[in-house]
């Protein structure tokens, strides 16, 4: 990973301006965490060649190929409306993969990105004290996921040629400084960019939650970020921190 190449290709005003680069780490969430205040700038980037306890949410596992993805994270010391953030980081990724490989991509609420209906993407969002820690995900050059072959894709899979790593994550950061700004500063219009990668409203979906599933209409998301759904006859707002949602 060539760390000064992204850096002559940002366009940011902070975001990736200061870079933490690893060949091999548990987690690049778990890094920024860990890593002392006084060392912490807003817009820091912390990329990993390898997670080896790379996780998802609601405690789930990501798997990597090392030297093959997309694994980073970016701390932000100065934000607002972190419900919001998801919906930035889905639309930056989406629109990146889309400009640079011509592949149509879709954003699944609240994190994900797909592509031919398969996860390639995943955003989780973790407050720790003064931070908030955006942990993304991108499958680019990996050629196998075994048991989750129908679940997950990558660029690689998709178009059987090896793409420019350091170009995407650039043009990812490029797209989600501004994003963010907008999510902080007019909910109802990141959610409205949102909505432009996203076809399942009026789609019936499963949800899945800590005490059962149920299936429900897909209705809209509103400006906090929560999804409306239509229960029967009951109008209903769901949380992503409380539920994970399959399009059937």
């Amino acid at each position: 990973m060539d760390t000064a190449r992204i850096n002559k290709l940002l366009l940011t005003k902070e975001i990736g301006r200061n870079i933490i680069f690893l060949e091999e780490t548990n987690s690049t969430n778990v890094f920024a965490k860990e890593l002392p205040l006084d060392k912490t700038i807003n817009g820091l980037l912390i990329i990993a060649e390898h997670q080896t306890s790379g996780i998802g949410r609601r405690g789930r596992i990501w798997t990597d190929e090392a030297g093959a993805n997309i694994l980073f994270s970016i701390v932000m010391t100065n934000f607002t409306n972190p419900n919001l953030i998801p919906f930035a980081s889905g639309i930056a990724v989406a629109k990146s993969i889309s400009e640079i490989s011509v592949l149509k991509t879709e954003c699944k609420w609240p994190n994900d990105v797909l592509l031919n209906n398969k996860k390639i993407s995943g955003t989780l969002i973790e407050k720790d004290k003064s931070k908030l820690i955006i942990g993304v995900g991108i499958n680019i050059n990996q050629t196998n996921f075994g048991d989750l072959n129908k679940l997950a894709t990558s660029l690689f899979i998709e178009t059987n040629k090896i793409w420019d790593r350091e170009l995407i994550i650039a043009t990812i950061l490029n797209y989600i400084e501004p994003l963010i700004f907008i999510a902080q500063n007019n909910p109802n219009q990141i959610i409205d960019l949102w909505k432009k990668y996203t076809n399942f409203f009026g789609k019936i979906v499963e949800i899945n939650t800590e005490t059962g599933n149920f299936t429900a209409e897909a209705i809209d998301v509103n400006e906090l970020g929560l999804l409306i759904i239509k229960k029967g006859n009951t109008i209903e707002t769901l949380s992503s921190a409380d539920v994970s949602i399959k399009i059937n």
